[in-house]
């Protein structure tokens, strides 16, 4: 055998790994990027990111102090505001209109529930003959349309 023989087939023998690697790191570099698979190897961890990640995300509630009578006279003077001393009366029964609201709320579901409930029970218990499905003459909304399956031949 001659050397560039030999050369020739060293070549061949390496291009055929080089291309069997790189079909290799192909496959690993999509696993690798699919979250999914992630996911699925460590559930415990990925949720425990998941939740770091929302603490980090959803902003803390805004602390509201309670300041002193003379700390807001000098707000309202430094800032030229102007404080009325009545309170709203939006503020007067909050609480209760707030129960009002659900109580109401609560109400329209259960009548739209009961409704939709009449209304399936009345589309499904009708009386009379059976109707086929293309059958127009008893139902005038339904359009006479030919079959669209195909005959066996």
């Amino acid at each position: 055998m001659r050397a560039a023989d030999r050369i020739q087939r060293q070549m061949e023998d390496v291009r055929g790994q080089l291309s069997q690697r790189v079909e290799h790191t192909l496959i690993s570099t999509r696993r690798a990027t699919r979250w999914q698979s992630y996911v699925r190897q460590y559930p415990r961890a990925c949720l425990g990111l998941a939740a770091v990640i929302g603490c980090l995300v959803v902003p803390r509630r805004l602390q509201v102090g309670q300041p002193d009578a003379e700390t807001l006279r000098k707000l309202a003077e430094r800032n030229k505001l102007v404080v009325q001393a009545n309170p709203a009366e939006e503020n007067q029964g909050g609480m209760r209109r707030r129960m009002l609201r659900f109580i109401a709320n609560a109400a329209f579901r259960g009548a739209m529930a009961h409704i939709g409930r009449q209304i399936a029970k009345s589309g499904t218990n009708r009386s009379g003959p059976s109707k086929s499905p293309g059958d127009a003459s008893r139902e005038p909304w339904v359009e006479a349309r030919p079959s669209n399956r195909r005959k066996p031949r």
